[in-house]
């Protein structure tokens, strides 16, 4: 138990860090073009909101069909489970929300950087 346990968790530890590289990436790719939408005036967090909603928008579908498929594999494997249904609610609500914790924090580090970065600064670098 103790050994899927650790599985589990190096698991989630990559699920995260993939989630965290491709709003990183998107963010450094998209620097100058960020950095012009602020120049021109648009509000840090108005930038901060549009990178994580795009970046959530993968995770929650992901989420969405991880659940999907986690409910149609469990009654598969009712027979092997001790004192717990397969699609217990309290389980698969406590997974889905921390799948989105982490999605929203994996979104919201690469965001909150470039709001604090200096569009001039930004723009003089490329």
């Amino acid at each position: 138990m103790w050994l899927i346990a650790a599985f589990a968790g190096c698991a989630l530890v990559l699920a995260g860090l993939g989630i965290y590289g491709v709003p990183a990436f998107a963010v450094a790719r998209r620097s100058q073009e960020l950095a012009i939408r602020m120049a021109l005036g648009a509000e840090p967090h108005v930038l901060v909101r549009s990178v994580v909603v795009h970046g959530l928008a993968p995770v929650a579908l992901g989420t969405a069909l991880g659940l999907a498929g986690a409910v149609a594999v469990g009654r598969s494997l009712q027979s092997l489970l001790f004192e717990i249904t397969a699609t217990d609610p309290l389980t698969l609500s406590l997974v889905v929300v921390l799948f989105l914790v982490i999605g929203f924090a994996a979104c919201y580090l690469p965001a909150r950087r470039i709001a604090a970065i200096d569009p001039v600064e930004s723009l003089r670098a490329e």
